[in-house]
């Protein structure tokens, strides 16, 4: 019987050996041929999976967006403690340093060759980042918004001035700034829910006290009859 060959998992080992080739060389400095002769494929496959190098980069966005949502859960674990879930998804962001100033390079090769089409892809990929964050912390969207774009510059920082931080100082600040906005987020929220209650409550107040006057002597008001 012929090999049943699962495509949809080849063509995602084929982005895996790009995006470690593109690593090494950069995104402009290869062709479609070298591409291929560099990870091992035909010329032919390399076409059929991706008509383009521009297409290589876009499916990649896609493909890498899938694996770190799920490793980021993985990795953090919705069922720990919050403080616990905060170091974890510290230490694995700066433990993946490497891959995302990568993928950062990548992102500014594809916003030069397709500056049309590449939000379409950048925003997708955000949203799924910003949305696995806020599985794992439990968080609403405004805070995984809010950690995704310091992440976000935290990477700039470290790939155009890589001896401002050391390792260990890069965790402590990224540890802190995330305890910092999960604290302000809970505080808000907190602040939110009291006032909700004391304006719920208000309205009661005022139907009690006007069913506690409900019958009563005038005379006995205040400034009535003595």
């Amino acid at each position: 019987m012929p090999k049943t060959v699962d495509h949809d998992a080849y063509r995602k080992e084929l982005l895996k050996r790009c995006f470690d080739l593109f690593g090494r060389k950069g995104f402009s400095n290869v062709t479609m041929r070298e591409i291929a002769t560099e990870i091992g494929v035909s010329t032919g496959a390399l076409y059929h999976y991706f008509p383009t190098k521009v297409s290589i980069l876009e499916q990649m966005f896609s493909w890498a967006v899938e694996v770190e949502a799920g490793d980021l859960g993985r990795n953090a674990g919705t069922h720990r403690p919050l403080p616990e879930r905060l170091a974890r998804l510290t230490d694995f962001w700066l433990r993946d340093l490497a891959h995302y100033q990568n993928l950062l390079l990548l992102a500014m090769d594809l916003f030069r060759n397709s500056a049309a089409e590449s939000e379409a892809v950048f925003r997708a990929y955000a949203e799924h980042y910003r949305s696995a964050i806020a599985r794992t912390l439990g968080s609403n969207g405004r805070l995984s918004n809010i950690l995704f774009t310091y992440v976000l510059g935290l990477v700039v920082q470290s790939l155009l001035i890589p001896r401002d931080l050391s390792s260990r100082e890069q965790r402590t600040v990224v540890r802190d700034a995330v305890q910092s906005l999960v604290a302000s987020s809970d505080g808000a929220r907190g602040a939110r829910s009291a006032t909700g209650r004391t304006k719920r409550a208000l309205p009661d107040r005022r139907r009690r006290g006007g069913d506690s006057g409900q019958g009563r002597d005038p005379g006995m008001s205040k400034g009535g009859p003595g």
